[in-house]
């Protein structure tokens, strides 16, 4: 799936805490987990999983079919099939408010990216039969900006560090579109991959999950000219990464696949049980699995994935994002 955790720079905390506190010991570090999943009709369910063995619903807030979300700052944009895109302020995690819902002519809104580019807040949404642009800049008052149609069936968005829009498309591929200008955006190429549903992009190489094609890995270096350089068959529905590892999901089950060498991949283990509709890779990997709710697993060795835990859900997990918050204390004497 989908999307970019927050980046904790964890080495350099540390070092700058040891030398606050002396070199004689480490002070402690907790993590909040805070996981909100878009639960199709149950709408958004917020899931304290600070304690990973014991995950606890904290609130949620109505819709009528949530399908995705993507967290910036405090502010949740939830993908509603059903009504457009629901901004909603996540300031306070047991009391979720709603700032503003935005409404398309033609609502089937799949999945969601959020990017500040050039010092605006932009919403990247793939609206089933194209691709819609939303400056949520002002939270209270998205305004949609103009984006050529060139498009068929849109499933998913992901933008990179280098402001590159990659949208995956069911018929017709992996489209690149520069968006460093997002009212101006420029086609820069396309990949033909039937069956195309998420991408995840790191570096130069985009990991495309097809339902026909399985996990396809392609070099984007030239944004022109993307070219596929292997593939791992399979059917999957969505993708993400971290480090050196891919994580993708679907029909087949979880796969989890070393891309150290992105031309040799080497799936390093599978689950045919996993059904993942979404995927989130931080701390730990957050699976929303549909029915069966929300699976954390511990991926210290992702050659050997433990699950923690499963929070059944009440609706149809579609989507998740998941907050990590580490908090640092401080024992001076």
């Amino acid at each position: 799936m989908k999307k970019i955790g927050f980046c904790i720079l964890s080495g350099l905390i540390l070092l700058f805490i040891i030398l606050l506190t002396g070199c004689g010991g480490v002070p402690p570090i907790s993590i909040y987990r805070y996981i909100f999943v878009a639960d199709g009709s149950n709408g958004l369910v917020v899931i304290d999983m600070s304690d990973l063995n014991n995950p606890v619903q904290i609130s949620g807030f109505d819709l009528d079919n949530a399908v995705d979300i993507y967290i910036q700052d405090i502010y949740a944009f939830v993908a509603d099939s059903n009504n457009g895109i629901v901004i909603l302020d996540t300031n306070d995690r047991n009391n979720i408010t709603e700032k503003s819902t935005f409404s398309f002519n033609s609502n089937d809104p799949r999945r969601i990216f959020v990017k500040e580019i050039s010092g605006k807040r932009y919403a990247f949404i793939a609206n089933g039969y194209d691709l819609r642009l939303l400056d949520v800049s002002d939270p209270s008052n998205p305004v949609e900006k103009y984006i050529p149609d060139i498009y068929t069936i849109t499933t998913n968005v992901f933008v990179d560090e280098n402001n590159y829009l990659y949208v995956t498309d069911m018929i017709e591929g992996l489209k690149v579109i520069n968006a460093q200008n997002p009212e101006f955006t420029l086609f820069q190429g396309e990949i033909s991959i039937n069956g195309a549903y998420s991408v995840y992009v790191s570096g130069n190489y985009a990991y495309v999950a097809s339902t026909s094609e399985g996990l396809v890995i392609v070099d984007v270096s030239n944004p022109a000219n993307p070219s596929e350089v292997t593939s791992i068959s399979g059917n999957f529905c969505c993708v993400t990464g971290k480090d050196n590892y891919v994580f993708v999901s679907g029909a087949d089950g979880l796969y989890i696949v070393d891309v150290s060498n992105p031309q040799n991949p080497q799936v390093v283990y599978s689950d045919p049980q996993i059904f993942g509709l979404d995927l989130f890779a931080g701390e730990s990997l957050y699976v929303a699995a549909g029915t069966n709710g929300v699976l954390c697993y511990d991926i210290q060795d992702p050659t050997n994935p433990a699950l923690i835990s499963n929070f059944n859900t009440d609706g149809y997990a579609n989507g998740i994002f998941v907050m990590e918050i580490h908090q640092l204390f401080l024992n001076r004497k």
